[in-house]
């Protein structure tokens, strides 16, 4: 799952297309099913909020407001849990 995390993140800081910014939510889905496959999304909440911002990013609006929530769910006093909140009073 760390590997995955990694590769994601270094598409999206290299990422010069939405092609990129695709691929890189790709490899973070993915990793979101192996810590659900594996009862380890708990450890890992950033990956949604990560995904949020992808979805936001890309203009897709419900998709980001799905991820955000799934990251509150997870981790609702969590370090990013303020921008999370903010982002999604932005979306409505």
């Amino acid at each position: 799952i760390y590997r995955l995390i990694g590769l994601a993140y270094n598409k999206i800081y290299w990422a010069t297309s939405d092609d990129d910014y695709r691929t890189a939510q790709f490899i973070l889905e993915n990793a979101a099913e192996r810590a659900t496959k594996f009862n380890l999304a708990s450890q890992f909440p950033d990956i949604y909020f990560d995904l949020g911002l992808i979805n936001q990013n890309r203009g897709y609006k419900k998709d980001c407001e799905q991820s955000l929530n799934k990251y509150l769910e997870i981790a609702p006093n969590g370090p990013l849990a303020s921008k999370a909140k903010t982002m999604l009073k932005k979306l409505n």
